[in-house]
This record gives C-alpha cells, sequence and structure tokens, in this order.
C-alpha cells in the first residue's frame, strides 16, 4: 500500500496489541517506506491516547493545564520520549482548540483552557517537547472546534459564531502556533456559517486558503480530518471530496477506516493531475509534503537513540516521574 500513492499511515487502538507488536511494526513500515514515511497517532491525552494500555497515562490537556506549566511541560516530554521509542514520527497534537461553554462536549476537556492565551502558551510547550524528540505536532482543529454543537464523527457542526468573536478567542491558539512554527495543521469538520455558510473547513477555499494562508500566514501542510467521519461522507462522494479539497487547498487527506478507499482515493488524486485546473494546487501539495518528509528523515537520528531504550524501563520511569501530577498507572 505504501507504494500506491500513500503519504503515510495512522494508527489506532484497533492496530495496538502489545509494545513489542507496535515496534515492529513501525519498523516494518520504515523498511517499505523509508525513515521519512509518515507514522503518525493521535496520543493528546485523557480521552484521546491510544497508548494508554501499553504506555503512561496521561492526563487530559485541562487537567494538566489545572496543575500548571510544569504538569504540561513534563507530560509532554513524557509523550514525546515514548512516541519516538515505538518507532512513531508525527502526533496529532496538541489539540488548539478554546473550550467554549455550552459547546459541544467532544472538544471538552481536550482543550486546555477556555483562555485562548493559555491554549496557545500551554499548546506551544507541548509542540516543544514533541519537536525536541523528533517528533511533528500537528495543530487541531482549524478554526476551532470548541463552540461545535454536535460531534462531527456523526453529523456536521453549524457554528454561528461571528469573524470578530473569533478573531478574539479560537484563532489566538493557531496564530500562536504558526509563529512557533508548527508545520501541520489539521482541519475542523465543522460548517462556520459567518465565514462560509456552504462548505464545512475542510473543504472551504475562504477557510483554509483566504484565513489560515493568506491571514494568518501558513506555508506548512494542511491536513484534513479524517474523512469517513459522517459530518463528510454523508454529504460528499469520495471523488468531490478530493476535488473540492484539492481546490480548497488540503495537502493530506485521511482516510483512516478502510485502507482501501485510502488507496482508491490516492488513484483518484493521481487523476486530477490531468486537470490543468487543478495542476497548480497538487504540486505545491507535493511539495510542501517533501518538506514533511525531509523534516522527519532528518530527525530520525534523534528518535532512533529512544527507538534503542528498553520500552518497558521507560515506561516503569515514566510512571515515577507523573506520579506527582496522579493518574500514572
Amino acid at each position: 500500500m505504501l507504494t500506491d500513492g500513500l503519504a503515510g499511515v495512522v494508527l489506532f487502538k484497533r492496530n495496538i496489541q502489545s509494545a513489542q507488536q507496535v515496534i515492529e511494526l513501525t519498523r516494518a513500515i520504515r523498511e517499505a517506506g523509508g525513515t521519512d514515511r509518515i507514522i503518525a497517532v493521535d496520543q493528546e491525552g485523557g480521552s484521546v491516547q491510544r497508548l494508554k494500555d501499553i504506555g503512561t497515562y496521561i492526563p487530559a490537556a485541562g487537567t494538566l493545564a489545572g496543575m500548571g506549566g510544569d504538569a504540561v511541560s513534563v507530560a509532554g516530554g513524557v509523550m514525546a520520549g515514548e512516541l519516538a521509542a515505538l518507532g512513531f514520527n508525527l502526533d496529532f497534537a496538541p489539540v488548539m482548540d478554546v473550550r467554549v461553554e455550552g459547546g459541544n462536549p467532544i472538544i471538552g476537556d481536550r482543550a486546555f483552557s477556555t483562555d485562548p492565551f493559555v491554549c496557545a502558551g500551554l499548546g506551544a510547550q507541548v509542540m516543544g517537547a514533541l519537536h525536541a524528540h523528533g517528533i511533528m505536532a500537528c495543530a487541531k482543529h482549524f478554526p476551532g472546534h470548541g463552540a461545535a454543537n454536535a460531534d462531527s464523527h456523526k453529523q456536521l457542526p453549524r457554528i454561528t459564531v461571528d469573524y470578530e468573536t473569533m478573531t478574539r478567542r479560537e484563532l489566538v491558539p493557531f496564530r500562536s502556533a504558526v509563529g512557533s512554527g508548527v508545520q501541520m495543521v489539521m482541519t475542523a469538520h465543522c460548517l462556520y456559517e459567518r465565514l462560509d455558510p456552504v462548505l464545512p473547513a475542510s473543504l472551504s477555499n475562504r477557510i483554509l486558503q483566504g484565513l489560515l494562508r493568506r491571514n494568518i500566514g501558513f506555508e506548512g501542510v494542511i491536513v484534513s480530518d479524517d474523512l469517513e467521519m459522517k459530518a463528510i461522507a454523508d454529504r460528499y462522494s469520495l471523488r468531490g471530496t478530493l476535488e473540492t479539497g484539492v481546490n480548497a487547498g488540503i495537502d493530506l487527506f485521511m482516510y483512516c477506516s478502510r485502507p482501501e478507499v485510502a488507496v482508491q482515493g490516492a488513484r483518484v488524486l493521481r487523476q486530477l493531475y490531468d486537470n490543468d485546473r487543478m495542476l497548480l494546487s497538487l504540486n505545491d501539495s507535493y511539495n510542501r509534503l517533501q518538506n514533511v518528509h525531509k523534516w522527519l528523515g532528518k530527525q530520525y537520528e534523534k528518535r532512533k537513540k529512544w527507538m534503542s531504550m528498553d520500552f518497558g524501563k521507560l515506561v516503569r520511569r515514566n510512571r515515577e516521574v507523573m506520579k506527582p501530577f496522579g493518574n500514572a498507572i
């Protein structure tokens, strides 16, 4: 499959049986695709951590934030070290959404705070910890999922917040992350009615090109959230999603449930190269992804040091380190 045009893989809990199995799996992926191939995971802490059964438990971002910056820094370092030791090179974290009172609980304590500047500062600490271990960070879910009124896994949330409010709240952490050099931003499958009344953010040129690229100045890779979530999959065909996504400026499309759909999507994208209208955008995306692969390749030796460690000993040490912050198992 890695020869079928896929930029990499993302592992979920269903793919994880034991630490040794993950180490062997990521090694096999590197052998098939190279040390610069994306091997990603969602490891945030709290309710979203795929490695909790084999690694150190990381409390939710909101819980860590309540303990102060030291807790976030320590947890970020623990998490990053274990990711590197297992062979991952990309973490779909940190969550840069601002928790909005009355918002859908799908974000909840996955966000650091209701204060956008706290979210920005603590998110930067996690990004720094990841980068220090050779793990690429990804700020999500642009332009902010905290005020969503529904779960995008099940339906399309509609957000009516005006642009002025978003400038003071939702966009603050993302502007900060871009200013700090984040290399990847994940989109939100939400309809922001005041920004684009027709298309969800993941497929909106107004939001991705107009706001994220031109207004905020992001030059890195834009990755979609899982396009098999019902917010998108119930409304758009595979080809329609990809065509609209390319026009919107998505560089990396994620299909996370069925591998055959991801392979089919890669074939559709190759066909779109015959469309002159899309060729420039596709070439720009290719070049941005090449920059990601180069960075991952250059950071391999940093990750390799962690891979050489005894993972069981590393986890036992990390659990002791996390004990002062509670919930360590």
